[in-house]
């Protein structure tokens, strides 16, 4: 995260209070420092949240969609009734835009046993999302592919989907791979550990030779509890 990013936070709280970006920005935050209380209270006032803003939908924003199916599966059902409805339809309809949140519902229906026509359904459509879409740049799916890999516990898979996306210049939200319980099935694999590692190290070499502001903003450093 940028070294000021506190700093952004709050002056977007003072000029946009309950704005959902604003919102969001203060619960990225809290993630990404491992606040637990603060990220609990900034889940509810996010959840609390009735209108659809097309940004929930980008990959590194939908973390706190995977939050909320893994702490209240009851309340995640509503939230994406009212802001994802394509994606619980009888036919889950999924495309770039959505794929993230695809991947959060994917979780949810998971944690519940799974194992439905719909789900099987709702998977193939995420794989034909990520198949046909660029990894990188406004309209890619990041590491979608991981996180539908490490979803459906397939370990290999998912380990060497993040080996190319790094390969590719993946960089963005970074630290959710630390943070983010949906990467919990390849966290003990060994070259889970080799793989952040030198990302980290990509990172930091990417901060040191940047250019501007804009571009050292785009490379957020991994957690330094989660090295430890």
């Amino acid at each position: 995260m940028p070294e000021n990013a506190e700093g952004w936070v709050t002056e977007a709280e003072r000029t946009n209070p309950g704005h959902p970006l604003t919102l969001l920005a203060r619960y990225q935050l809290t993630r990404y420092l491992d606040d637990t209380a603060m990220a609990e209270s900034a889940l509810r006032a996010l959840v609390a949240v009735p209108d659809r803003h097309p940004d929930y939908q980008s990959a590194g924003f939908t973390l706190w969609l995977r939050d909320v199916a893994r702490s209240d599966p009851v309340v995640a059902g509503e939230v994406f009734e009212n802001l994802f409805p394509e994606l619980m339809a009888a036919t889950p309809q999924v495309e770039t835009g959505n794929v993230a949140a695809a991947l959060a519902l994917l979780s949810l229906t998971s944690a519940s046993g799974g194992g439905s026509g719909r789900e099987d359904m709702l998977i193939e459509r995420i794989e034909t999302v990520i198949d046909s879409s660029p990894r990188l740049g406004p309209y890619g799916t990041g590491i979608a592919d991981v996180m539908l890999h490490a979803i459906l516990g397939r370990t290999e898979a998912g380990l060497r989907s993040l080996a190319a996306a790094i390969d590719a210049g993946w960089r963005i939200d970074a630290w959710q791979l630390q943070r983010d319980p949906t990467f919990e099935s390849l966290r003990s694999h060994p070259a889970y550990a080799e793989l952040l590692d030198r990302l980290d190290r990509l990172t930091v070499d990417a901060r040191q030779n940047a250019t501007s502001t804009a571009e050292l903003d785009g490379y957020s450093l991994l957690p330094t509890s989660a090295a430890d």
